[in-house]
């Protein structure tokens, strides 16, 4: 079950919270002014219909991890030996266990290894998560978004992968005070990135921070720990799902942000009505609590047809 707690509340007065069953007309102003005219283009997604199907695939793979770590359990040619370590503090974090699950030309990647038992699920949640984005997409960039990709020869899907966070992967002793992330503060490279989990986790930087759109830009591949580099404090940063309000369950909502490739995109450029320059900096902290954290981000793009 999902914590709930309201630390960061009032924190991302512009993160719009999108419910999904209203119709992409009655949600597109939100979202588009959700992206613009901030350092924080962030908003959260609700009622998406992928709880059952991430569930699903949470449950499959702790199973093949734990009767993996079973010496007397046998699993389909081991197929589930690369998730044996999915609840280590650092491994899992680096390789996400399970990164990628599908990429985003629908082959399901076996290198690590998918449990057999998860092949399924890993499909429901792909499917679902590009039906979410493409629905995004057009209300964001207009009904004629699949027309005008389809026309350059190109399709949008995304890559899908799963991280999980052991209680323990919270460290602390971070400069301004006792909080270090467990995945450092970073840009994603992509288009959009549509994030389910099934905890709080997820911290953002506050749009009210006092930093600028290069500060923000500077951020690449994520670290490890907290990295450095920047003059931005821990202080300046909140916790996404902590700060709003959401329609529905928590655990039926994905947190969408913006990547780098939105802001070169021709197809943004031309399609989008608001004022977006900056990308999404995010980070994971998790800490000083009892349950695992599951994260099942998907990176958007747009790909050849």
């Amino acid at each position: 079950m999902m914590r709930e707690n309201t630390k960061d509340a009032g924190r991302l007065p512009q993160c719009a919270v999108l419910d999904m069953t209203r119709p992409d007309s009655e949600l597109r102003s939100a979202a588009i002014a959700a992206l613009s005219g901030t350092l924080t283009p962030v908003f959260v997604a609700c009622n998406c219909g992928i709880v059952a199907h991430a569930t699903s695939l949470v449950a499959s793979l702790d199973a093949a991890a734990t009767a993996t770590a079973t010496p007397s359990a046998t699993t389909a040619d081991g197929a589930a030996a690369a998730v044996a370590t999915a609840h280590s503090p650092v491994t899992m974090v680096e390789r996400s266990g399970v990164t990628p699950l599908r990429d985003a030309d629908g082959t399901v990647v076996t290198d690590p290894p998918i449990p057999l038992v998860a092949v399924e699920a890993v499909a429901h949640v792909h499917h679902s998560m590009r039906q979410i984005a493409t629905r995004l997409c057009r209300i964001l960039l207009g009904d004629e978004f699949h027309t005008t990709i389809t026309d350059r020869g190109q399709r949008l899907d995304g890559k899908l992968s799963m991280r999980v966070y052991a209680p323990e992967q919270g460290i602390s002793g971070g400069a301004d005070d006792d909080t270090t992330p467990i995945l450092g503060s970073h840009v994603d490279a992509n288009l959009l990135t549509l994030l389910w989990s099934d905890q709080p986790g997820l911290e953002v930087l506050d749009p009210s921070a006092q930093c600028t759109v290069q500060d923000i830009l500077m951020h690449g591949l994520p670290m490890i720990g907290s990295g450095g580099g920047s003059t931005i404090t821990n202080s300046d940063y909140v916790d996404v799902l902590q700060s709003v309000k959401v329609v529905g369950s928590p655990s039926d909502c994905v947190i969408v942000s913006v990547g780098r490739a939105w802001l070169l995109s021709d197809v943004v450029k031309e399609a989008f009505s608001g004022d977006c320059s900056s990308a999404a900096l995010h980070r994971v902290v998790w800490q000083h609590q009892q349950e695992h954290r599951h994260s099942i981000p998907f990176l958007v793009d747009l790909h050849p047809l």
